[in-house]
């Protein structure tokens, strides 16, 4: 059976402004009716991180027992890579050798199991090496922790990453390594969030509408956009860089991938008023997956809060609310 959660990443701006301490989050999760919780430790850490002591750890499992709810996954963001660096609102560790990576991993997968995590989202997407989680893989399978390569953008399911991730999962014959897809790489069209607000902020309208219209018909984005930026922009660089970094995958793909899917980031922009997300595919890769017999959880990840004009402000609470009753809907 499919069970909903939330990854606290969803309220990144509430956490970090003080609207939500780490018990104000957990009892929102418990509000949804729902038990999965999900964090990014850097961002939203229950602990010091990486290393915890046994006051925190046992304040943690209090806070999980208090409101009924439990650990899903816990997402690794060891940020080698330089691109990743610039984005990262936390520690880098631009340069580390395999012998750090390694070490860094180990740590992470002590307080991961210290926390009751059965999922460590592996950070790969952030230049650790894949070496590195064949090397540790007897140890998450000694805590009993499955190592998840989410597949996010740039990654497409075709792409030789999870083909490679897949093909290790095979010749290891394990449990303990599997996939997390983000539901980003499903996406019909641009953020209709997004687009407004570039509209809002002068763009032409012209140059929107064929940005979207590209996207819409699977144009080669790079491709698209060198040709724009010959022409020039006009107010319209945020989104077509939008366009090009989030090179979607077709839902068509997705049942090549089920059985190897651990969990799911149920990642959204916007969840309106009649509770419809116009951008990505819910409608069908919800009911694909329950079609298939698919057990686990898919919870709420929100990143619509980039996209609003200055001065405004996401309703984070409020988009987790809409996005688990459009979920719930599809899962009746």
């Amino acid at each position: 059976m499919m069970k909903q959660g939330v990854s606290f990443y969803s309220y990144q701006n509430a956490y970090r402004t003080g609207k939500l301490d780490m018990e104000g989050m957990v009892a929102e999760v418990a509000k949804l009716g729902c038990d999965g919780v999900e964090l990014v430790p850097i961002m939203t850490p229950p602990t010091s991180y990486p290393k915890a002591t046994d006051a925190e750890i046992a304040a943690w499992h209090e806070l999980m027992a208090k409101y009924g709810t439990r650990p899903t996954c816990f997402d690794s963001i060891i940020v080698v890579s330089p691109e990743w660096a610039a984005r990262s609102t936390g520690p880098t560790h631009i340069g580390a050798g395999y012998e750090e990576q390694v070490q860094l991993m180990r740590d992470e997968l002590t307080l991961c199991h210290q926390l009751g995590f059965p999922i460590l989202r592996i950070p790969q997407l952030y230049g650790v090496q894949m070496g590195v989680f064949e090397e540790l893989l007897p140890m998450a399978e000694d805590l009993g922790i499955q190592l998840g390569l989410e597949i996010h953008v740039p990654m497409t399911i075709r792409g030789p990453k999870v083909q490679n991730y897949m093909e290790f999962i095979d010749r290891k014959n394990t449990k303990f390594a599997g996939l997390i897809p983000d539901m980003a790489i499903f996406a019909s069209t641009l953020p209709v969030r997004l687009v407004n607000k570039v509209l809002a902020q002068g763009a032409d309208e012209g140059q929107v509408r064929s940005i979207v219209k590209a996207y819409e018909v699977r144009e080669d984005m790079a491709r698209f956009g060198t040709a724009l930026r010959e022409e020039g922009l006009k107010g319209t660089e945020e989104l077509l860089s939008f366009a090009e970094r989030f090179v979607p995958s077709e839902v068509e793909e997705q049942p090549a991938i089920i059985p190897y899917i651990i969990h799911f980031h149920g990642k959204f922009y916007d969840v309106d008023e009649t509770i419809q997300e116009h951008g990505i595919r819910f409608d069908r890769v919800v009911p694909m997956l329950k079609d298939a017999g698919w057990e686990g959880y898919i919870n709420s990840e929100y990143e619509g809060q980039r996209m609003y004009l200055p001065g405004e402000e996401a309703d984070e609470i409020e988009q987790v609310r809409r996005q688990h009753l459009l979920v719930d809907h599809l899962l009746k």
